[in-house]
């Protein structure tokens, strides 16, 4: 009976992993330049799941056609942002985003739908592992 319980061991704390990495944590590459010098390219980052209400300034992961991205929050909801001689009018639901690397960034500035709603955001950056 114990040689069944040690065998089980690794199988329970494989699944208490993939239990905190489906609903806690999210464990991503970054493989641009778009968020340099803040997260650089080739880097692993952690991001959590579980977050608070989001502000301007924080990093999230999020969908954006098909593809997880990781961008800075520059406006929050009702919030308006120039760049350049445009304006943008975040709606109730959605995050204006910007890349740090604005140069070498696909963000909010060349969307058609230049938000990302609350629905798409998937974590908050925590750390960058290299």
């Amino acid at each position: 009976m114990k040689k069944y319980i040690y065998m089980s061991i690794p199988v329970i704390c494989l699944i208490c992993v993939m239990v905190i990495l489906k609903t806690v944590l999210f464990i991503g590459y970054v493989p641009s330049a778009s968020m340099a010098p803040t997260i650089r390219t080739g880097s692993i980052i952690i991001a959590n799941r579980c977050y608070r209400e989001l502000d301007k300034g924080d990093i999230i992961v999020f969908n954006h056609d098909n593809t997880v991205m990781v961008k800075r929050i520059a406006a929050i909801p009702g919030e308006t942002i120039t760049i350049g001689n445009k304006k943008y009018l975040a709606p109730l639901d959605g995050y204006f985003v910007l890349g740090d690397n604005t140069n070498s960034s696909f963000d909010s500035r060349y969307w058609n739908e230049p938000f990302v709603k609350k629905a798409d955001i998937i974590a908050v950056l925590v750390c960058q592992l290299n």
